[in-house]
């Protein structure tokens, strides 16, 4: 694998694949004041929206816990003094996020005209500290992250593991955007995610439009897919292939153009992110922490330790390594430097993967999203022989995957049970060889190029309407409203609507991007030909719990519970308020 390497950055020198020339801010470049500020704006607005959202029951229920204040707000000035700084109302739609503007305005008015405010003192402290650990530390580190569990399913849980201290957030940030911009030349187009430098678009709706173009050039004829997903990737990659990952990279950005090279401080910077996590030590060490915390004893942290596929192979870590408890494996989920580490290490992959598919005289299309990828091929040899690549090269970097599963018949199975498949065929389905669908980051993707979304991503939101329900409910039953049912009843259907089909306003067509919401990450629905029937079930979802929220307060007020059908009627808001108007354009 490695002399594989060396001969493909050869290639690279004497073809000059990637252009002559790179354009390379500095690393105090990165480090700037003004970039420093950008970062703190943004997490500041972050935090105002965490913050936002938990208001929610304080506002309503009397006798509730005393609103948190972040200390991140000491290092800007009170809302009611920046607000005025907004743009006016006709050049917002110009100026994109125009709250991050107001704040560096405002920012920018009290360092010119009242620099003596005590919280610009604060925030000049705190970018000097910033700069001075990344430019001159000696030896650099990162305070130990904070873990999370978040529940994925049955007694598993997944941890996700955060920096707590402000000035290693700041610090994690930019330098990732540092190597990210620098190395991103590197990557190969075939990589969808956490993606940077000047111009650069890609996302999951991107990957999508790829595959439907795909298949619309061979529309009528088989193609044959395969699909592969590594297992638990953050938490399995070992710190040494992740410097190796890195070194990788640098080597093939000098091959392009000599002058140009890393700096030694972020090197240092990415090494500290390492070297303050890892999964044995963090975070499977403290799973009775979680038994204890979720009165769950059967609760662990899921990590492929032990064989559990009954099947000898690359699927689980002690396949790789004698005690993988004693090793460095595993890096922080949270963190900006991990979406950085998922390409530098999988880049070898797609390039491995790419040349494979290039040794055959036919088009092919191969993607990868994170960990997740699919090959799209005109002949099962070649999906045969690159997904053999593939795996190989997560042998070499040491990642199991997901056993791959021969398919036996179109059903459940397809969908739910089975994250990497071997080649099969993806055709209109006229004999049992043949399977209509592929699916791809909560897409599904008919041989036709009809759209639907993926069933578990309609029950994950539907749970999410249902856990809004219940939680406002319970807050509600044992104590007294702050506001009156008609008032809590409007902030409930305001809540399902914002994080649903986003605050649209009724009076504009629906030619703009969609909000920020649910339907916002299926963008490519409302270009296309898609299973409206799925769309109309989230909307009648909506409609069954504003009618049980209405119910509730009906009888927690002591009132009449109405008994026939029409006494429980909702108003109707009108079409805006709806998961199917936000995938219908105006013409």
């Amino acid at each position: 694998m490695i002399q594989e390497f060396l001969v493909f950055l050869q290639r690279i020198k004497k073809t000059n694949r990637y252009g002559d020339h790179i354009k390379m801010q500095s690393f105090e470049d990165y480090f700037s004041k003004k970039a420093i500020i950008e970062v703190l704006c943004k997490h500041r607005l972050s935090k105002a929206k965490s913050l936002h959202d938990k208001r929610f029951q304080r506002k309503i229920v009397k006798h509730d816990k005393r609103e948190f204040i972040p200390q991140l707000y000491e290092y800007f000035p009170p809302r009611k003094e920046w607000h005025r700084f907004r743009p006016r109302k006709a050049q917002r739609s110009r100026t994109g996020n125009h709250t991050l503007i107001a704040l560096k305005r405002a920012i920018a008015w009290y360092e010119k005209n009242e620099p003596s405010k005590s919280w610009l003192i604060k925030l000049n402290k705190l970018v000097h500290n910033v700069q001075s650990r990344a430019f001159f530390a000696d030896s650099f580190q990162f305070s130990a992250p904070t873990v999370r569990p978040e529940l994925k399913s049955g007694n598993n849980y997944r941890a996700i593991s955060s920096l707590s201290n402000l000035e290693d957030k700041i610090i994690d940030n930019l330098n990732a955007k540092y190597l990210r911009e620098s190395l991103d030349v590197t990557f190969e187009s075939s990589a969808v995610a956490f993606r940077g430098g000047e111009g650069v678009k890609f996302d999951r709706n991107h990957a999508i439009d790829k595959i439907i173009a795909f298949r619309d050039k061979y529309l009528g004829n088989p193609l044959y897919v395969t699909e592969c997903d590594i297992r638990g990737f953050f938490d399995c990659v070992h710190h040494a292939v992740a410097k190796d990952a890195l070194d990788r990279a640098v080597k093939l950005l000098g091959a392009r153009n000599s002058s140009v090279t890393i700096d030694k401080r972020s090197r240092k910077i990415f090494e500290a992110y390492l070297k303050c996590y890892s999964f044995s030590n963090d975070v499977k060490k403290a799973e009775s922490t979680l038994q204890r915390k979720e009165k769950n004893k059967k609760a662990v942290y899921k990590w492929p330790l032990e064989n559990d596929t009954g099947s000898e192979g690359p699927y689980y870590l002690k396949y790789f390594y004698d005690r993988p408890m004693q090793a460095r494996i595993g890096i922080p989920q949270g963190g900006a430097h991990s979406c950085l580490i998922a390409n530098l290490i999988l880049d070898l992959a797609d390039k491995e993967t790419l040349l494979a598919l290039s040794s055959f005289d036919e088009d092919s299309l191969y993607l990868r999203f994170c960990d997740d990828i699919i090959i799209l091929t005109q002949t099962t040899e070649a999906a045969d022989k690159s997904f053999e690549v593939y795996t190989r090269s997560l042998e070499f970097l040491r990642l199991p995957h997901h056993k791959a599963v021969v398919l036996e018949g179109y059903g459940k199975k397809f969908f739910e049970e089975s994250k990497t498949k071997v080649a099969f065929k993806w055709n209109h389905q006229v004999t049992e060889e043949d399977y209509p669908w592929v699916q791809f980051l909560g897409y599904q993707i008919r041989y036709d190029n009809y759209l639907r979304v993926r069933p578990s991503s309609i029950r994950k939101h539907k749970r999410k309407m249902e856990n809004l329900y219940f939680g406002l409910r319970n807050s509600l039953k044992d104590k007294d409203k702050k506001v009156s049912s008609r008032r809590v009843l409007y902030r409930f259907n305001s809540k399902v609507w914002a994080f649903s089909s986003g605050r649209v306003n009724i009076y504009l067509p629906n030619t703009k991007p969609l909000p920020m919401c649910w339907c916002s990450g299926f963008t490519k629905l409302a270009n296309h030909l898609h299973d409206t029937r799925q769309i109309r079930s989230l909307d009648k979802h909506v409609d069954k719990y504003r009618r049980r929220m209405k119910k509730f307060l009906k009888k927690s007020t002591g009132g009449a519970v109405a008994q026939k059908r029409h006494k429980h009627a909702l108003r109707f808001y009108g079409s805006p308020f709806s998961h199917q108007r936000q995938f219908k354009l105006s013409n």
